[in-house]
This record gives C-alpha cells, sequence and structure tokens, in this order.
C-alpha cells in the first residue's frame, strides 16, 4: 500500500504513464481484522481525506436516492481531493447473477 499511495503522494515524478498508481484498492478478509483501521492510517500518513461508507449507508429504498448520494460523496472526494473512499461490506450489495 505504501507503493500504491504513499510514494507517489511523495515523488509525483516518477509515478507518470505505466507506472502510474492504480486508481483503486480491493482489501478483503474476515470482519474485524483491521481494514478500516488501515485505510484511515493510510489516509492520515498520505495526509488525504478519507470517506468511509458502508453498505448500509449507501443503499435506500426510495429509487434513485442512492445514487444521488454517492454522487454527493464522490464530488465532495473530488473537492478534497486528494481522498480516500473506504466503501465497507461491499459484498452485501451485489447480489448473484442467476
Amino acid at each position: 500500500m505504501e507503493e500504491a499511495v504513499i510514494r507517489p503522494r511523495q515523488r509525483p515524478d516518477l509515478y507518470t504513464g505505466i507506472r502510474a498508481p492504480p486508481r483503486g484498492l480491493l482489501l478483503y478478509g474476515p470482519p474485524g481484522n483491521g481494514k478500516t483501521y488501515l485505510c484511515k492510517a493510510l489516509a492520515k500518513e498520505a495526509q488525504c481525506t478519507f470517506f468511509a461508507l458502508s453498505a448500509s449507508s449507501i443503499l435506500n429504498k426510495f429509487v434513485g436516492e442512492s445514487e444521488k448520494m454517492l454522487k454527493r460523496v464522490f464530488d465532495a472526494a473530488e473537492y478534497m481531493a486528494p481522498s480516500i473512499i473506504f466503501i465497507d461490506e461491499i459484498d452485501s450489495m451485489l447480489t448473484a447473477r442467476s
């Protein structure tokens, strides 16, 4: 994670073109192993704004409200760039395809 987030912020001249840092990162593991704390520490170390979302805060029973809320969060993250958006329990939002 250091090479994906912290070093590109320290030396952006070295991370251009094909060596550009990834735009997303997937952390997986059982609940309670510290993924959220790891991302909080990463945001603090990289001096980024940290947004923490959970599936329950994103999902809404009204049509279109979830999309509007996500758009607002991403707009705020763009305004306060550099930012880290952490979406917890994303697997509960996805359904199995049949």
